[in-house]
């Protein structure tokens, strides 16, 4: 008996030691950190799981919650056996591609070292470490080589060259570093941006999908060679519209009344980007077709407005369209007042300066960017194109939208025609013909001009100049300009119709639109025949000179 009262005292006694010792090795571990995707939001679960030297849970956990919308937690007073944890964030976020709230909660993780640290983040990059990690540790690495060997495999992934002593749970897209910058590409590109609001309630379900598989692709070997999981990466990229978020994610802090400097997550995207794309262009390329809707209507084509070749257009619909690559960046200004714009914009950041026109800034590389423009009236537009940050413009066009009712023609032979329609939609026409008269009882031949429009009044004919009283008739060479005889000979029913009779075999034209006068010239040999006729594209104001008979400028 008093042998088993003996074993039960040292059975007790051992129980408390042990329990002392355990209390012993325990330390009080007191620290911060940020949960981002974009930053999480108020009332995210933290919860922080003790693990021991396998990675394994020992059942100890705390949890607690985010209390501010920049994602910042604290733990404080904390004890722990063993100094690395496992960290999980679970709630809604601020979306970066969007500058809004998610639809649905996200789960992030962290395999983090508490050792000398005073803060530590969960990201997505610490959650997609996290199984290759475990992975190193169970063949026998211990838990700082397998960090730091994940962290190698995952930056040479992303095409990053440069090296960075800091682990990924200590980075913070809100700081301005390298580093930093990488961790907000990764995130930026893991999200698909989409105009359709049908589909956005199932985006943060498909990033969580996408960043599961790759953590599940990259955790035997340390390498993401699913073709699949690149493309989607890079499908992602060309729908980023990298101005705007830039701008969310600046907005976003400012108003939580934060001061930062968003790292430059441009350059990791581009990096990424020429790493694994095929489709990669060399030059700034304007195509002459494009669709101002390439998304959702990438059939529907129109007329780029940006080909440098092109100055003359008329009244309609027109894209705006170009691909920038890698190392580009490209504005363009708009200065002039006789179009309109629309949605959607795809690509391009705009700033209007209504209504003087309005500037755009490339948000893509090696990707369409376009838009819709409609030109509204007559009149001129100067677009000027500056690449790379150019003070001054690279080069600059005039873009005309003729005073017509439409495009004139320019220089015509006509195979003997009676009649002409010197404008596309025939809203002028003028006719040579001959006709009767009657003197009495005798009855005469006689030839006559008639022009048919709906702007009568703007339109007046001229068969020579008045030099000392007496006409003299136009012929092969002579100027047709203001100092001429114009005359109109009377209007009736709508229809002008020019004097009877032929006096020239060269008629000068004068049209008179929208206060721009238009200059030309009818040759008829014979009183019934037109054989050829010049009207100018142009208005007077620019100086060009119209001569009877010649068919260049």
């Amino acid at each position: 008996m008093r042998l088993a009262v003996n074993f039960l005292i040292g059975l007790v006694i051992a129980m408390v030691i042990s329990c002392d010792k355990n209390h012993d090795d325990s330390v009080t571990y007191s620290f911060k950190g940020k949960a981002q995707k974009g930053p999480f939001v108020t009332g995210t679960i933290i919860t922080c799981n003790e693990l021991n030297s396998k990675l394994g849970q020992t059942g100890s956990s705390i949890a607690t919650t985010i209390a501010s919308d920049d994602g910042s937690f604290v733990l404080n007073n904390i004890q722990l056996n063993s100094n690395v944890v496992l960290l999980t964030a679970n709630g809604f976020y601020f979306s970066e591609i969007y500058g809004e709230l998610s639809s649905e909660p996200i789960l992030l993780q962290s395999l983090s070292d508490l050792k000398d640290k005073e803060a530590v983040n969960i990201n997505v990059l610490t959650h997609l470490t996290k199984g290759r990690i475990e992975n190193l540790v169970n063949s026998g690495k211990s838990f700082v080589e397998a960090n730091a060997q994940t962290k190698s495999e995952v930056l040479s992934f992303l095409g990053v060259t440069d090296v960075f002593e800091k682990d990924f749970d200590n980075l913070d897209i809100s700081a301005n570093a390298d580093y930093d910058a990488v961790l907000l590409s990764f995130s930026i590109i893991l999200q698909r941006y989409t105009l359709n609001l049908n589909e956005r309630p199932a985006l943060t379900a498909e990033l969580t999908q996408l960043l599961s598989n790759l953590s599940i692709d990259f955790a035997p070997d340390g390498i993401i060679s699913n073709r699949m999981l690149i493309d989607t990466l890079l499908y992602n990229i060309s729908k980023l519209n990298l101005i705007d978020i830039r701008n969310n994610i600046q907005k976003r802090y400012s108003d939580l009344g934060q001061s930062v400097t968003i790292p430059d997550f441009e350059k990791y995207i581009t990096i990424f980007q020429d790493k694994y794309s095929s489709n990669l262009y060399t030059e700034v390329t304007y195509p002459l077709v494009a669709s101002p809707d390439p998304e959702t209507a990438p059939d529907a084509k129109l007329q780029n407005i940006l080909v440098p070749e092109d100055t003359l257009y008329q009244l309609g619909p027109y894209s705006v369209a170009a691909i920038v690559p890698s190392n580009k960046i490209l504005k363009i200004k708009f200065i002039g007042s006789n179009f309109t714009i629309g949605n959607p914009i795809a690509g391009w950041s705009l700033i209007n300066d209504y209504p003087n026109g309005f500037t755009l800034n490339s948000q893509k590389h090696n990707e369409l960017m376009s838009m819709l423009l409609h030109l509204d009236s007559p009149g001129t537009t100067v677009i000027e194109y500056y690449e790379d940050n150019a003070s001054t413009p690279t080069f600059s066009k005039t873009i005309r939208v003729p005073y017509t009712d439409s495009i004139p023609l320019k220089y015509v032979v006509c195979p003997r025609v009676r009649v002409i329609y010197p404008f596309v939609n025939d809203s002028i026409k003028i006719r040579v013909e001959e006709w009767t008269e009657y003197n009495g009882p005798n009855p005469y031949t006689a030839s006559r001009i008639t022009i048919e429009s709906h702007n009568p009044s703007k339109i007046k004919v001229s068969y020579g100049k008045i030099q000392n009283g007496e006409l003299v008739a136009l012929k092969k060479e002579s100027l047709i300009d203001e100092s001429l005889d114009w005359h109109s000979s009377y209007i009736s029913g709508g229809f002008i119709q020019g004097s009877i009779g032929l006096f020239s075999k060269y008629v000068g034209m004068k049209i008179i639109l929208d206060d721009r006068t238009y200059y030309g010239w009818i040759h008829t040999p014979t009183p019934d025949i037109i054989t050829e006729y010049a009207f100018d594209t142009c208005t007077v104001i620019d100086n060009r000179k119209i001569y009877a008979g010649r068919l260049k400028k």
